[in-house]
Parts: structure tokens; C-alpha cells; sequence
């Protein structure tokens, strides 16, 4: 035991005394009694030397991280000499790592009780307040060893300093944090945690550029625990500042610390993705896979990659298994209702739709499922759904907007022409909400009032094909066919793929008698849009008068 050694410690020179004694002719019988007198003032004595080599043995094995053992000999050390503080002290710091921290506490106090002068028992009894999270108490003890003087004073002020900033941070005292860390750095230049303490407190000071250099510093000069963590934080504010090249350097040292770190392959991944390198983050993204395969960002972020390569079947499947592992994810529906979407299938589109609004109804959903069901000619459908979305953001002119379109469809122009105006209202000048008004007062058969409409969409958008195309069935409404002939073609010019625009071209060769002309034109709408119904009546019609009746009556009937 080391108990046993540091007491007998004392008598090993007495093997020399006898010899000694010889030399100075010293009887026997005198040198024996001389060696029992100081035979019984060692055993008397030794105790009171023994403890504090004992304390020293209990600091020096509870540095090496052997706690029980530190305990152990404290606890030998206090038996020996229950007034000395040092061993309380020892014990308390042992007990504060082993997770003991009632007994921690109570050790310090009695080390405090001993010598209250000193900054030991305080020093101990902060470390276990600091665990038990009692962060006014730790710094009132630490500001109280500080104040110690002479011999009974830390003899490294520094590592104090820093514990205090940690507790100041703990209780968002950012400024006194950081006084204390500036202490600490004054007094240990090379500290990393206490450069990486300052670090985090300089970020909630929003002096950003300072922390950066700090992180700096820590990553340089600490131990692996803190250059891990100066890495993953200057890492974060690097990318909340969308300097994502620098990141990548510190994110591929992360990686080489710890290849199986999947936070730090994700992170890697979608840097990689947001430059535009999606063959290196899809290998990230997929070597994160492999170490946490439960994990639905991961899907997510994949899925993401592949939508931005346009691999579209491969974005579903990713955002589907998101799916699977969390039913209500809102990312995951969203980004697949945009893939369903490039791919044209509506249908599904919808489906992701309806289920975000169970997830979290909101104004953009309804507004695109509305549009969806615009399109599908579902118009009371889409009417309730803009309904919705304008009782859930009321400041929304597009709802207003494509509400009138629907109640444009189905003939009730004056709720139309309702939602038109308070759409023009809440936005700013758009082109489009004045052609929408203009083809509602079209279809009131007001053409006049249709014009000057369309003309302050020109004005504002003289390139709009939609305001072109409206222009010209007015002017057709009007009989004045020359102008409509020249309106619809310029409409055709700058945009093609409206169906309805060859309809009104097609009636400006009806006009014009040029009947197989005007069932091209017809044609050619009916091959862009299948599901006009328009497009049909006005074939049947001059099948009619080119005495085809079978293929008019075929027409009538999908007109239907």
C-alpha cells in the first residue's frame, strides 16, 4: 500500500545511525536508547507526515484519471489528520468525477470550514456545482478563490478564469464571459478552450468576424475534444453565412476524424449539392445512408440532389422513404409534389397536396391544389380550395386571382369581376389581374370596357400573349376582324401553346369565309389542348357548313 511505504518513509536512514555511532565511540547501550527515543517520536510523529505525502499521492493518480483510487487515498490521508483541508479538497475533485456530486459538495465545505483562506476547497466545491448546473453558486465560489492572496492563491489563475467564463456563458452574462476568457488567454496564451470559449460568447456578442479568428486559434491550439468541436462551430457559421467553400475543408477534417460521422458526410453532401458537384454529395449522402439508414433528412436531402439533376423517378423514391419513416414530414411531401409536378403527373401531385393539408394547412398549398383543379376543369373544386387559402392569409392577391379565373369558367362574372378588383387591390401593378378583367368584361359581352383593359395590360406588359389574345376576341366581338386577324397573330407569335388562341383566329377565317383555314387553326388548337370544349363546339360548327355532319356530330358530343 502506498499508505504503508509513505509511513515508514522516515526510518529508512536508520541503517546508517549504528555505523555512525561506532566511528563517534558511543557505548552501545547509549546508541540503543537513542534509536528508541527516536523509534517512538517516528511512530508518534509519522502519522502527522504521512498525510500529506498521502494528499499529494491522491492528486497525482486523480490527474492520471484513476478517481477510486484518488478517493481511496484521501480518504487514509483525512484518517490520518482530520484537520488538514488538502485531502477534502483531493476527494471532493475525485468525487466531482466519479458523478458524486453530494459528496463533492460536502468535502469542499469541510475543506472550506478548515481553511477558509485557501482557494482549494472553493476550487472544488465550483467544479461540483458547475455538474449539479447550479451556475451562480460555482461562480461565486470561483470569485471567491481568485480573491485568495499569498500562498493559499491559485497558482494558475487561468484555468479559473476560464471555468468562470463557462458559468457566465451558462447564464447568457456574455459580457462578463467574455472579460473573463480575455483573463484566461492573457494568463495561458495557448489555451484552446478558453480561445473557444470566447469564440461562442463573441457569436452571441454578433461579432462574428472576432469569433472566427478565435475558432481559429482553438482548433491550432487544443486538445482533440476542442479542435472537434471549433471545427463543427466554425463550420455552422461558415454555412449561415453561405461561405460554403471554406466550410468544405473543415467538414472534410471532420470526416477524416471520424469517417463515420453521418452529420458531418450530410453537411459535406448538401455543400457539395449547393455547388453544384452532385456526383460527390450523392457519394456523401449515400456513405451517411449506410450508417444511419432510419435517418428521413438523409432521404430528403437525397431526393434533393436528384431533383436538381432531374432524375425525377429517383427523387420520388428518395422522398417516398422519407415518407415511410415519418408520415407527416412536410418537406418530403412538398419536394415530391414538385417532382410529381415536372413529371405531369397531377394526379399524384394533388394526392401530396391533400395531405399537407391534414400536415399544415396553409395558404400556398390550397393555392396549388386550387390551380390543379382549375386545370382539371374541377371548378367548384378549386373554388373552395382558393376560399381556404384566402381565409388563411388574407393579404394574398393570387388566391383572389385564380378565384376569378374559376368563376370566369363557370359564368358568374360578377363574383369574378369581384375578385379581380380586390386582387388588383392587394398587388402591386400586374399585367395579368388587367387581362383577367378585361376577358371577364369580354364575356360579359362589354367589349369596349374589355379594351381599355387590355390596353393598360400593354401598357404595363406589352409582351403579355394572354392580353394579345384577349385583345383580339374583343376586337373580333366588335366586327372589326382585320384587327383582331392582326392581335391574335402577334398573340400566336409569342406564345404558341394556347389552344384558345387558334379558336379566335380560326372565327376571324370564318369571317373572313375561308373555312378551311378556320378548321386548321382549329386543328391545330384541338392538338395543344384535348380538354377545350370550345375547340370542338366551333369545329362541329364548320363541319356543319362543309356538310360533314358525321365528324360534327362526333365533335358535339366531346363538346359536351
Amino acid at each position: 500500500m502506498t499508505y504503508a511505504k509513505v509511513f515508514w518513509r522516515p526510518i529508512v536512514p536508520l541503517g546508517k545511525v549504528l555505523p555512525l555511532l561506532r566511528m563517534l565511540n558511543i557505548s552501545l547501550f547509549c546508541a540503543l536508547t537513542f534509536v528508541l527515543i527516536l523509534v517512538v517520536l517516528l511512530i508518534l510523529l509519522g502519522p502527522l507526515w504521512a498525510w500529506k505525502q498521502l494528499a499529494i499521492d491522491a492528486m497525482q493518480v486523480y490527474l492520471k484519471g484513476r478517481y477510486s483510487d484518488a478517493v481511496e487515498l484521501s480518504t487514509h490521508a483525512i484518517k490520518l489528520n482530520p484537520k488538514a483541508s488538502l485531502p477534502y479538497s483531493v476527494r471532493s475533485l475525485a468525487y466531482t468525477a466519479l458523478g458524486q456530486f453530494v459528496s463533492a459538495v460536502s468535502d469542499a465545505d469541510k475543506a472550506i470550514s478548515l481553511a477558509p483562506h485557501s482557494y482549494q476547497g472553493y476550487h472544488s466545491r465550483a467544479l461540483a456545482f458547475s455538474h449539479l448546473g447550479k451556475h451562480q453558486p460555482c461562480i461565486d465560489d470561483l470569485t471567491q478563490a481568485l480573491n485568495t492572496q499569498g500562498s493559499e492563491s491559485p497558482p494558475n489563475p487561468g484555468t479559473l478564469y476560464n471555468l468562470r467564463g463557462l458559468e457566465f456563458y451558462e447564464i447568457a452574462d456574455y459580457k462578463a464571459a467574455r472579460a473573463d476568457f480575455d483573463m484566461a488567454i492573457s494568463l495561458m496564451r495557448n489555451s484552446g478552450s478558453s480561445y473557444y470559449g470566447r469564440a461562442k460568447t463573441l457569436l452571441h456578442l454578433n461579432e462574428s468576424e472576432k469569433a472566427l479568428s478565435d475558432l481559429g486559434k482553438a482548433i491550432h491550439y487544443g486538445e482533440n475534444a476542442v479542435q472537434t468541436a471549433a471545427l463543427n462551430d466554425r463550420i455552422s457559421l461558415y454555412m449561415q453565412s453561405n461561405q460554403l467553400e471554406k466550410a468544405l475543408p473543415d467538414l472534410s477534417e471532420i470526416i477524416a476524424r471520424s469517417p463515420s460521422n453521418g452529420d458531418a458526410l450530410a453537411n459535406r453532401a448538401s455543400v457539395y449539392a449547393f455547388l453544384g458537384e452532385h456526383d460527390k454529395g450523392l457519394a456523401d449522402i449515400n456513405a451517411a445512408i449506410e450508417i444511419s439508414p432510419d435517418r428521413y433528412a438523409l432521404y430528403v436531402c437525397r431526393g434533393k440532389m436528384y431533383l436538381d439533376k432531374n432524375e425525377l423517378a429517383q427523387a420520388v423514391a428518395n422522398f417516398s422513404k422519407a415518407i415511410t419513416i415519418d408520415s407527416r414530414l412536410k418537406e418530403a411531401y412538398t419536394l415530391r409534389a414538385e417532382a410529381y409536378t415536372k413529371l405531369r403527373d397531377f394526379s399524384k401531385v394533388k394526392d401530396d397536396l391533400t395531405a399537407l393539408c391534414e400536415i399544415d394547412p396553409n395558404t400556398w398549398i390550397y393555392e396549388t391544389r386550387g390551380v390543379i383543379l382549375n386545370n382539371e376543369h374541377k371548378f367548384e373544386e378549386a373554388i373552395a380550395d382558393f376560399t381556404r387559402a384566402i381565409e388563411l392569409g388574407s393579404g394574398s392577391d393570387k388566391a383572389y386571382y385564380y378565384r376569378a379565373i374559376a368563376y370566369l369558367r363557370i359564368k358568374e362574372y360578377e363574383k369574378a369581376l369581384a375578385d379581380c378588383n380586390q386582387a388588383l387591390e392587394l398587388a402591386a401593378v400586374d399585367s395579368n389581374l388587367y387581362a383577367i378583367r378585361a376577358k371577364i368584361y369580354s364575356e360579359m359581352e362589354k367589349y369596349e370596357q374589355s379594351l381599355s383593359q387590355v390596353e393598360i395590360a400593354l401598357e404595363h406588359d406589352p409582351s403579355s400573349a394572354f392580353a394579345h389574345g384577349i385583345k383580339a376576341l374583343a376586337l373580333l366581338k366588335l366586327g372589326r376582324v382585320a384587327e383582331s386577324l392582326h392581335w391574335i397573330n402577334k398573340a400566336i407569335e409569342l406564345d404558341g401553346s394556347v389552344g384558345l388562341f387558334y379558336r379566335t383566329r380560326a372565327l376571324c377565317y370564318v369571317e373572313l369565309g375561308q373555312l378551311e383555314r378556320a378548321l386548321n387553326e382549329l386543328n391545330i388548337g384541338i392538338t395543344i389542348a384535348p380538354n377545350e370544349s370550345e375547340l370542338f363546339h366551333y369545329r362541329a360548327e364548320i363541319y356543319d357548313k362543309l356538310g360533314r355532319k358525321d365528324f360534327a356530330a362526333e365533335d358535339r358530343e366531346k363538346s359536351l
